[in-house]
């Protein structure tokens, strides 16, 4: 967790010996409710305390107990993520739906390649709450490439999917994105930290240079691209399993029984319209 998400005390308590002695550091939610900060906060002074109830933080200090809210880029930030990683656990939700799939060692190696993905995802989107834009990009990377791979071998049933190389591959998900061989060349240009990029990461406003470790104006940015990477992942996985699936929603067959693109599906449109249906019910 940053700075901008700790637990910490208002000045008022500077005075309290055993505030100044027993800081500490508590990771919350930044948009959990301030009465829940309050609670959780008091609960781990009443814990050092060595107190039983925290009745008495709670009731006494609670009140006062301040906690900064996050500028709005960051809350953009983790507004764009919730919706992308949403639509990336309903997906792996249905790649271990039990449904019996066919003996084949292409889609066993194209859905256990696309399951584990769920935790790059994870990761590349916790970089990118913290600012850290190169490191996320290297991530989103790893991500595309494991996309391509499981594309390109999901129809092979032999021992030949294991010479396809994961960055080779990149070339065959255009079928589904032709944009993503200009997205994988960025990507990299993120990974390697090109030279040109040092203007980026480098701060000369003012004496001497800086450099910049966070940027959560440029990550906000980069979550385009996480976008993007989460649209073909959903759009891959349901196109190489869509018969074992309960509910794609990228894909639907034809008349002819051919698997064509729903056009409009994009992740943040479908959870904007799972938001609707949500609020719909309430």
């Amino acid at each position: 967790m940053d700075e901008e998400q700790h637990l910490t005390l208002s000045d008022r308590f500077e005075n309290t010996e055993f505030i100044k002695n027993s800081m500490m550091v508590l990771g919350v939610p930044f948009d959990a409710p301030e009465e829940f900060k309050q609670r959780v906060w008091a609960a781990a002074q009443s814990y050092v305390a060595g107190n039983r109830s925290m009745d008495y933080f709670y009731k006494r200090y609670g009140n006062d107990a301040k906690f900064p809210r996050p500028p709005e880029n960051r809350r953009k930030l983790s507004s764009t993520l919730s919706q992308c990683n949403f639509e990336v656990e309903r997906v792996a939700s249905q790649l271990t739906n039990g449904v019996e799939r066919r003996s084949y060692l292409g889609l066993f190696a194209a859905e256990s390649a696309l399951l584990r993905l769920s935790v790059s995802f994870e990761y590349a989107s916790f970089l990118l709450m913290q600012g850290a834009v190169y490191e996320s990009a290297s991530v989103m990377r790893l991500c595309l490439e494991q996309i391509a791979w499981s594309y390109d071998v999901y129809l092979l049933d032999n021992e030949t999917l294991f010479e396809k190389n994961p960055t080779r591959s990149v070339s065959k998900i255009k079928e589904l994105d032709i944009h993503a061989g200009k997205l994988y060349s960025l990507l990299s240009n993120y990974t390697h930290i090109q030279p040109k990029l040092q203007r980026d990461y480098l701060d000369f406003s003012d004496k001497y240079a800086a450099v910049i470790f966070r940027d959560f104006d440029a990550a906000l940015k980069l979550s385009e691209l996480y976008a993007r990477i989460v649209n073909l992942y959903v759009i891959t996985a349901e196109k190489i399993s869509y018969d074992y699936f309960a509910e794609a929603k990228a894909w639907s067959r034809n008349q002819d029984g051919d698997l064509v693109r729903i056009s409009d599906y994009s992740c943040r449109e479908a959870m904007r319209r799972w938001a609707e249906s949500i609020s719909g019910d309430a």
